[in-house]
């Protein structure tokens, strides 16, 4: 992560994780930011991870200075394209991919995130 915390897979197995790819020139994923971190902060202590993974072709300190101004308190991980690659290709940003307890992708969403709709099923995900 951009913390230096190490994130893997084996790491947020068991907790339902929103996988968020986003770039800072991308001005929609700027404005889901604060919803994606109130929802984070609203369910991390029931199992629920928003992982952000900037896709930017910048350095990753001028990454961490963005998000350090926007105080987001979600993990946030600079990655290549084999991030990308690795859930199937992403097709626009924002794109998100949230994933049940056993590391399934369940919902795809392409665009901004509807804050009421990953509510409800974030909400179903964390009580199977």
């Amino acid at each position: 992560s951009l913390t230096g915390e190490p994130l893997s897979a084996e790491s947020l197995r068991g907790k339902v994780v929103l996988v968020n790819f986003w770039a800072t020139w991308c001005l929609p994923c700027v404005v889901e930011m604060p919803a994606l971190d109130a929802m984070h902060r609203r369910h991390a202590d029931s199992g629920f991870v928003v992982l952000g993974l900037a896709v930017d072709r910048v350095s990753t300190d001028k990454v961490r200075a963005f998000v350090a101004e926007r105080g987001v308190g979600y993990p946030i991980a600079h990655v290549g394209p084999e991030a990308e690659a690795a859930f199937g290709g992403v097709q626009g940003y924002p794109m998100s991919f949230l994933l049940d307890k056993t590391g399934r992708i369940r919902h795809r969403v392409i665009g901004p995130v509807a804050p009421v709709s990953l509510e409800l099923a974030v909400r179903r995900l964390l009580k199977e």
